[in-house]
């Protein structure tokens, strides 16, 4: 199986050598595209030092730069990571094997955080908590509740038990599968992206044996910001891909997400997650709310520059 990486820049000059030091080290790749919107830092100048194809891109935004990474590669099939996420004892021929269902289109890789201070370590926390909570929707012995399952419906799959969300720094597509949706929606999202693979009949699975490491926001001042973003870009893309009623359904398991404080607690032994967890929902349901009331033009995400 043939596979090519597509990576999305803008002022990555701090992460993007570790990024491509760990795919090329990888030895898996036919084709690296780099696909830069401009950066005014180093990051083109760094990406040329390797064996990769970089092209320029202009206000297309995240999903827009992915869709033409995509266009320059010609493997069966594509991994699009983040560029502040590496690779680390990745198996990759464990990974594809996922493939040999002909009707998955889509296969999720789980992220950890490289912990260098407290705030990293609480987000790489939450993140094993959210990479536990999700590996039971892929293993249909485990009987879901209801709360679960109207989660499931909405950020992960009409079939819940085969469903997987895409959030994450990194998954891989089937070429087929995107060719057969047309290609990738610039003005889509993770969540629009498994809507429209459903749409035409695949299916997105867990990758659970291995994680790709994920460089959090390290500061409490960017970690908010990122979640005031994700409510902003959320109101744009819920617009575009979502019933209203699936809108309210989102803004509803958003508000019930609060509730999550003390699992996540419990389980990273850390009663500070008790008011971090709540706060940072709180901001993204502001940027949601200031979305959809007052900016008609809403912004696109700004890839890995904060």
């Amino acid at each position: 199986m043939s596979i090519s990486a597509v990576i999305a820049t803008r002022n990555s000059s701090k992460t993007i050598v570790k990024c491509l030091t760990s795919i090329r080290e990888s030895n898996r790749f036919s084709e690296v595209v780099v696909v830069d919107a401009h950066s005014k830092d180093a990051t083109v100048k760094l990406a040329n030092h390797f064996n990769v194809q970089v092209c320029m891109e202009w206000n297309q935004g995240f999903f827009g730069a992915y869709n033409m990474g995509f266009e320059r590669t010609t493997s069966d099939y594509v991994m699009f990571i983040d560029s502040d996420a590496y690779l680390k004892g990745f198996d990759f021929a464990r990974a594809l094997t996922y493939f040999n269902d002909a009707k998955v289109g889509l296969v999720v890789c789980l992220a950890r955080a490289p912990v260098t201070n407290w705030v990293s370590k609480m987000v790489n926390a939450h993140w094993e908590w959210r990479m536990n909570e999700m590996k039971k929707y892929q293993l249909p012995s485990v009987k879901l509740k209801w709360t679960d399952r109207q989660i499931a419906k909405f950020f992960m799959s009409k079939n819940i038990a085969s469903g997987a969300t895409t959030t994450g720094p990194c998954y891989i597509l089937r070429r087929s599968a995107v060719e057969k949706m047309g290609g990738i929606n610039p003005r889509g999202d993770d969540f629009a992206l498994r809507r429209m693979l459903e749409n035409v009949g695949y299916v997105s699975r867990f990758y659970l044996s291995d994680s790709v490491y994920h460089v959090p926001r390290t500061s409490l001042n960017k970690l908010f910001l990122e979640y005031a973003h994700f409510g902003l870009r959320g109101a744009q893309i819920s617009e575009n891909f979502f019933t209203r009623r699936e809108r309210m359904v989102g803004l509803l398991m958003s508000v019930l997400s609060f509730a999550t404080a003390p699992s996540i607690a419990r389980f990273s032994r850390d009663p500070r997650q008790l008011f971090l967890v709540p706060a940072l929902r709180a901001t993204q349901i502001c940027g949601y709310i200031v979305g959809n009331l007052f900016l008609d033009e809403k912004p696109e995400k700004n890839y890995n520059a904060y």
